[in-house]
């Protein structure tokens, strides 16, 4: 997620939907995969730009089942940083280091 002053509305909404994207996940593995399993896993990061310290640079969850864990995780998250590059490219490293999730 863009944690970005520019983006603090869209950070805001994103909290708000958390309970939202289980369920619909739900729905897509049961219709969709023909799966009854309901155990999935995710995983939030949040990137701002590189002008913040270095420790709010890239910031993520655990990979998470329950979602109040990441709604958790996800009110500490605050916008910062702004007027310079954004470190979209560390969150997308972060993404590419997680071989160990399987996939669906």
């Amino acid at each position: 997620l863009d944690a970005t002053c520019s983006m603090s509305e869209m950070l805001e909404e994103a909290k708000k939907t958390v309970g939202m994207m289980f369920d619909r996940a739900t729905e897509i593995i049961h219709e969709e995969i023909k799966s009854d399993n309901d155990f999935f896993e995710m995983q939030f990061v949040v990137f701002r730009n590189y002008n913040c310290p270095p420790a709010q640079l890239l910031e993520s969850s655990k990979w998470e089942s329950n979602p109040q864990a990441l709604r958790e995780f996800l009110s500490r998250a605050r916008p910062s940083g702004g007027w310079q590059n954004e470190a979209v490219e560390v969150a997308l490293w972060h993404a590419n280091q997680e071989e160990h999730v399987k996939r669906l």
